[in-house]
């Protein structure tokens, strides 16, 4: 199995694979490399990244698949995971709101 092939499976969501290659790219890997499990650190933290796109994606309903805002919150939550696992920062940062004026 190539890295490619596990990052689509390991994603779970319709990402093209232009974009999975990006990210692949983005960490060290080629996209036809071979996958073995000594590798899993490296398609974890490539998964937390393809999974950011699927965040960026709006609300889809695609035959039986669906992506809906509570999906999405709990797919940064994996994510965010993902990256404090390997002590890497938030990809999202954090937020900087303290309080919410009406005016």
């Amino acid at each position: 199995m190539t890295f490619l092939e596990a990052l689509k499976n390991s994603v779970g969501y319709p990402v093209r694979d232009s974009q999975l290659e990006l990210v692949l790219i983005n960490n060290g890997v080629n996209s036809t490399d071979e996958y073995s499990a000594s590798k899993f650190a490296t398609l974890e933290m490539c998964t937390a990244d393809a999974l950011k796109l699927v965040i960026t994606m709006p609300n889809v309903t695609e035959g039986d698949l669906s992506i809906s805002l509570a999906d999405k919150k709990t797919i940064k939550d994996l994510v965010i995971s993902t990256y404090n696992k390997y002590g890497k920062a938030n990809p999202f940062g954090t937020s900087s709101v303290r309080g919410i004026s009406p005016w």
